[in-house]
Formats: C-alpha cells, sequence, structure tokens
C-alpha cells in the first residue's frame, strides 16, 4: 500500500493489479493493470524540484519493475530482474534497492545491476533467504575532547564505534558522523545482519535474536529497529517483537502479544507502532514508542 499527494492511495494486489483509491470519495474508479504476477511492493521517488514530474515504482513477485508517471499514470520505464521471488523495493542515494530470497541488489533507475548482496554463510544452518531489510543513515553522537597539538589546544572528534570497539581520531565535524547502513534478515534465522552499504564484503555485525525462529518484517522508528518476527514465550510458538537500539546494536526489549507471526509493522508519526499477525492470531496490537 503506497499513500501519495492528489488525496490517491494506491493498493498492490495478488490479482496482479494496483487498485488507485480516492480518498475523498473513497472509491476506486482507476486500475493499473501492467503487472503479470503478485505485486508485492511500491515506493514513490521523493523530488526536491517542484517543477519535476513524480514518479512511483512498483515490483511484482516475477521480479518485474515498472516506474510510473504519477499524473498520468502512464508507464515509462519497466524492466525485469532475475531472481527467485522478488518481494520489497527503496530508494536509497539515487539508486533502487531490490530485496529477493536469495540476494538482495542495488540498481541503477534503469535496472542495470550495481552490486549484489548474497546471504551470508553460516556452518550448520539450513539454507536460508532474505525475508527483508532496511536502509538508512546513522548520525552518530560523538564525543568531543580538546587535545595539545604543540601550537594551540585544538578540537578533535573521540568516537568509539560499537562495530569495532575502537577509537577514531576524526577532525571536528560538530559533534556528528554519518554511516550508511543495511539491516538485513532471514525468515529462517533468528538474527539481523548489519552491513555498511559501501562496502558488502560481509557483515561487521550481527545480532542474534534470543528464542527467536524467523524474521519477518523491520521498521525504523526513531532511533530504533523494530522487528517482527515469530518465536518461542513460556514454551510456546507466539509472534514476537524486538526492539533494537540503532547505535548500540543491542535489544533493547521484547513484546509478545501475539499467537502467531508478526507479518505487518507500522509507524504513527515515530509515536506508536501497529503491529499485525498471521491468520490464527488475526489481530492488531498498538505499541507506545519509548
Amino acid at each position: 500500500m503506497l499513500g501519495l499527494e492528489q488525496n490517491q492511495v494506491w493498493l498492490g494486489s495478488q490479482d496482479c493489479t494496483i487498485y488507485i483509491i480516492n480518498t475523498v470519495s473513497m472509491s476506486c474508479n482507476k486500475q493499473l493493470t501492467d503487472h503479470r504476477s503478485e505485486v508485492t511492493d511500491m515506493v514513490i521517488e521523493d523530488s526536491n524540484d517542484k517543477f519535476s514530474q513524480i514518479q512511483a515504482y512498483s515490483c511484482s513477485a516475477d521480479g518485474t519493475i515498472i516506474t510510473w508517471d504519477v499524473f498520468t499514470l502512464k508507464v515509462k520505464n519497466q524492466f525485469h530482474v532475475e531472481c527467485q521471488r522478488l518481494t520489497s523495493i527503496r530508494l536509497f542515494r539515487g539508486t533502487l534497492w531490490c530485496c529477493a530470497r536469495e540476494c538482495i541488489m542495488e540498481l541503477r533507475k534503469n535496472g542495470m545491476l550495481n552490486r549484489r548482496l548474497l546471504l551470508p554463510e553460516q556452518t550448520g544452518v539450513i539454507a536460508a533467504g532474505f525475508s527483508c531489510f532496511q536502509l538508512f543513515i546513522d548520525w552518530i553522537k560523538d564525543f568531543i575532547e580538546t587535545v595539545e597539538d604543540g601550537r594551540k589546544d585544538s578540537t578533535v572528534i573521540l568516537q568509539r564505534t560499537p562495530a569495532w570497539n575502537t577509537l577514531v581520531m576524526l577532525p571536528s565535524l560538530r559533534g556528528s558522523w554519518q554511516r550508511e547502513q543495511l539491516w538485513t534478515a532471514s525468515a529462517e534465522r533468528g538474527e539481523l545482519c548489519i552491513w555498511h552499504a559501501k562496502d558488502l564484503a560481509r557483515p561487521f555485525h550481527r545480532i542474534q535474536l534470543q528464542d527467536c525462529t524467523g524474521v519477518s518484517c523491520m521498521i525504523k522508528v526513531k532511533n530504533q529497529i523494530w522487528v517482527g518476527s515469530r518465536g518461542r514465550s513460556q514454551g510456546k510458538s507466539r509472534g514476537k517483537i524486538y526492539v533494537v537500539d540503532i547505535e548500540k546494536h543491542s535489544v533493547e526489549k521484547e513484546l509478545v502479544a501475539h499467537s502467531d507471526t508478526v507479518q505487518a509493522l507500522c509507524s504513527v508519526e515515530d509515536r506508536y507502532v501497529l503491529s499485525g499477525s498471521s491468520c490464527e492470531d488475526g489481530k492488531v496490537a498498538i505499541w507506545k514508542v519509548e
């Protein structure tokens, strides 16, 4: 589901159709029928240029990605990526990132492949696939100290990074430093892998989720990653939510309110999170963000 301006909500369907709902009349009077497989995700491209056309991207399970002109509803571009099942897409830093079961791909907007990320191997664990991912810029707060450089006192930044547990001296950047992070998860593993988005050789950190058997969804809320999963609680199979601190890379809370896998998470103004579960539970829970 994708919310747009001009009072529109786009709904992707398993019947290969995108339904356009007018939020004023609450009616569906337009449909986009160019996909030939289940529509799995949609994103809109933000533009700072008020004269540029607004574009939306949609993807389907068979690997088809379509670029739409939001105003004319015409196809601007269409291409296909080779993968087992394309589940989600994200726009980040001018490129298109795609999540499939066997890989995550970074593409140019014309469909040309930049990079491909495979699931990291893990000894003694059955073959798994990606289920979801998150991309974001992490602004790290730094510690400011004054040192003697032989001429006069000068300000430098001493950054203790949680990834390497080392101390790095940097020029002063007014107390902040950014890094681009990619977080990935699998439906068959109870862990999160964290990568530098510019270096996908291997994850620089892994977070083990206690009593978790697989992750189904993730969202970023403030300085936290909320992780929807299935796991065990008090000896029973339950849907669980893990709240992970982005900077510390540690699980802050484990939330249990569903008897089945948590399939969807939605943030409301970074103040509340809504969670929805599979059919055996069928409930929606509302959580307050702290």
